[in-house]
């Protein structure tokens, strides 16, 4: 595998990653660093090289002062904003009430993050609604959700996480028992990482402390 992966660096380009090695890298470190090029490489649709050359395509254009959405013209969205109280606020709850018991409607959730910049150093949906009852925001979700669900069909929930917030958001689920929601109704789909562009050539970003872990982030 080692030779495979590493014959693919030298093709794209990213030899750089093997300046920190030193001379007699342990067997250990190597194994670890091929494991994640192996992993980053299965992650990507095309593998490393599309990545690669999907990032260093976006970069040249970006450069260049392509603009890709040339050819697209902005539309502001129809829509109707309706008073509660109306014959119109009650026919589009009634048609909203009719796609939820007929099971036609679920709630996607996008709990990737952490709450870094608020100051928290946990999983945002951990944080409180308000200090009173110290209710988190995804047992207000869940709730919202089971009220609106009443006694007919499981709304099902989706909640996408990351390799930051995956590990918490499943033990804060099994510890209150999914807040109520039955067995199977929620789904936890990871969304993986990618690896970190340090420049304009696309080259991967080796972690500043560790030369054998390359840095990832979601988003790149």
């Amino acid at each position: 595998m080692s030779k495979a992966k590493k014959a693919l660096l030298q093709e794209l380009g990213q030899t750089h990653l093997f300046d920190g090695w030193g001379s007699k890298p342990s067997a250990a470190d190597e194994s670890r660093f091929y494991k994640q090029i192996e992993d980053l490489d299965a992650s990507y649709p095309g593998g490393l090289k599309a990545y690669v050359d999907n990032g260093r395509k976006l970069l040249a254009d970006s450069k260049a002062g392509v603009n890709p959405l040339e050819g697209w013209t902005p539309s502001v969205p129809v829509g109707e904003t309706v008073a509660y109280g109306t014959p119109e606020f009650d026919e589009v709850e009634a048609a909203g009430m009719a796609a939820v018991s007929g099971g036609g409607c679920g709630f996607v959730l996008v709990a990737g993050g952490l709450g870094e910049r608020l100051g928290y150093s946990g999983i945002k949906v951990q944080l409180p609604t308000q200090l009173t009852t110290g209710t988190t925001y995804l047992e207000l979700y869940i709730r919202h959700i089971l009220a609106l669900q009443g006694s007919g069909a499981p709304l099902p929930l989706a909640i996408m996480t990351s390799g930051d917030t995956d590990a918490q958001t499943r033990a804060l689920l099994d510890a209150n028992a999914n807040f109520g929601m039955r067995a199977g109704q929620v789904t936890i789909v990871r969304q993986e990482k990618v690896a970190c562009l340090a420049d304009n050539d696309a080259r991967l970003a080796a972690d500043p402390k560790d030369p054998y872990k390359l840095l990832t982030k979601p988003h790149g």
